[in-house]
């Protein structure tokens, strides 16, 4: 389309006004047609900062070239070779006829950049993953249809169990209606980050926070 057009354009006229913005590439979806430079794994990394000062500083005539750049998050299509059978979005395959598919989320794992500003020690985003995965290898060896799902914008890693339909649950009144949901909510009473339970304040009392019901996300 005129989008990609454009964007074919801008990448032939700006390549040769640095030798490193050969490294530019397109990117096109939904919104249309953009010329991107480098790839990052969070907007506050040092390298997207240093991208984005360097094609900021580029000038052509003593005039900057692009003043109004700025960082963008694209998304990335999963080739469903890649997607293991303990990754969540595992199940929108095997089930790509049903939209609203929910899963019983007993944990989640993540860097918690806020904490660590603060000078608490969180694990970096590999070492998110691994444990994540190990957990959910754990819930398996146990009998458990356990799964992950890495979150690369938010370094979070949930871990779920199961598999349900609308049917598994009433929203209104609160209740699960499906035996294993049942089952599950009598197994798992705490809901674990970085494998430690979560407590609410609630009347004045402590209680610990529950495993929830979530929907399995859409496949990228």
């Amino acid at each position: 389309g005129s989008d990609q057009a454009a964007a074919v354009e801008l990448l032939r006229r700006m390549q040769p006004v640095d030798p490193r913005l050969r490294q530019a590439f397109i990117h096109t979806d939904s919104r249309g047609s953009m010329v991107l430079f480098g790839r990052h794994g969070a907007a506050d990394d040092a390298s997207a900062q240093a991208d984005l000062a360097f094609i900021k500083e580029i000038r052509l005539g003593g005039q900057p070239l692009f003043p109004r750049a700025m960082l963008t998050r694209i998304r990335v299509v999963r080739d469903p070779s890649t997607i293991g059978p303990m990754e969540l979005l595992s199940t929108r395959l095997a089930h790509p006829e049903v939209r609203e598919l929910f899963t019983f989320q007993v944990a989640v794992w993540g860097t918690f950049r806020e904490y660590a500003e603060r000078g608490q020690r969180t694990p970096d985003w590999d070492e998110v993953r691994r444990r994540a995965e190990a957990q959910v290898r754990d819930l398996r060896s146990r009998g458990y249809e356990a799964y992950y799902h890495h979150d690369d914008d938010k370094q979070l890693s949930m871990i779920t169990i199961g598999l349900f339909d609308r049917t598994a649950f009433d929203a209104q009144a609160g209740l699960y209606l499906h035996p294993m949901l049942e089952r599950l909510a009598r197994e798992f009473t705490q809901h674990l980050v970085n494998g430690e339970p979560v407590v609410m304040r609630k009347a004045g009392q402590e209680i610990p926070q529950q495993p929830l019901l979530v929907m399995v996300p859409e496949l990228p």
